[in-house]
């Protein structure tokens, strides 16, 4: 990446009103990573308008998130049982051209089609299983528990949708496509095991219970 496009991704966004010339530094979170603490459950982390800070700022919802990347998982599977049952009757096409010259033509035929089955009983409960998994036990957890949203920064519980400036006019940030894309990408990416990334890329680290209460630990 030249050092061009990187000026480009760390421009600061700012944030603007509609009906008047207000403008504000939009709070930053390119340095900071954000991740549940160990043994609770992933909320969803989204970027809200806070009353009491005056600015946007990540908020802990208290709402669970999908099994995505076991959904995946799953499919894949799906596709794998489907290709087996595919090359196997493929090999019954072939197996029955020649029959009059195989012995145990037979017991080979059955025992394929013993394999087609198992092939489908697997799709069967994986289905079932994919069927389950849209509901994962993040959004299960935090469906019951019915925290309630609090801002990162300050543990506010009210956000606007559409904030209002005094003005009248509404309240936006003007941050480029990639400074934002940016943002995003770091959130939870920092494995618990290698905490050595946050020391050596000098990151700080909020990480948030199942209430959404923030410990914040800084880079030394």
């Amino acid at each position: 990446m030249s050092k061009t496009s990187i000026n480009k991704v760390w421009r600061p966004a700012t944030v603007k009103c509609t009906g008047c010339d207000y403008s504000k530094s939009l709070k930053s979170y390119w340095k900071i990573v954000i991740r549940p603490k160990s043994g609770v459950l992933t909320s969803q982390i989204l970027k809200k308008y806070c009353v009491k800070c005056e600015n946007f700022s990540m908020w802990f919802m208290g709402k669970g998130v999908e099994n995505i990347e076991s959904e995946e998982l799953l499919n894949w599977s799906i596709n794998h049982q489907e290709n087996k049952i595919k090359n196997i009757q493929e090999e019954i096409i072939e197996l029955k051209k020649y029959s009059f010259l195989r012995l145990n033509f037979t017991k080979k035929l059955n025992h394929l089609k013993r394999q087609i089955d198992a092939c489908q009983a697997v799709i069967k409960d994986l289905s079932i299983n994919t069927e389950n998994i849209k509901i994962s036990e993040s959004v299960k957890f935090y469906n019951a528990l019915k925290a309630k949203p609090r801002c990162m920064e300050c543990g506010f519980e009210k956000f606007d949708e559409i904030p209002k400036h005094n003005c009248g006019g509404n309240l936006f940030y003007d941050g480029k496509e990639r400074v934002q894309q940016s943002i995003e990408y770091r959130i939870g990416l920092i494995d618990k095991d290698q905490e050595y990334i946050l020391q050596e890329k000098k990151l700080k680290l909020y990480e948030y219970d199942q209430y959404g209460n923030i410990t914040i630990y800084k880079a030394t």
